[in-house]
């Protein structure tokens, strides 16, 4: 579970980025109000010249979105 959120993340940054390649898909992440999730997020750095980990905790508030 924790690698398909991993992932689910990954590919939603890379398409919004613009540097998707072969990404084709975006797939979606549910949660009810009150949940959270935490996901750990893997982000090309330029400043590094690779990937760097971050864990972030997703939480889904009632009426605002995301947060």
């Amino acid at each position: 579970m924790k690698l398909l959120l991993s992932l689910t993340l990954l590919l939603m940054w890379l398409g919004k980025l613009g540097s998707a390649g072969g990404v084709f898909t975006e797939p979606q992440l549910g949660a009810s109000a009150g949940d959270s999730v935490l996901l750990q997020c893997l982000f090309l750095d330029p400043a590094v010249k690779g990937w760097t980990m971050t864990k972030v905790d997703w939480l889904r508030v009632a009426g605002t979105g995301m947060q």
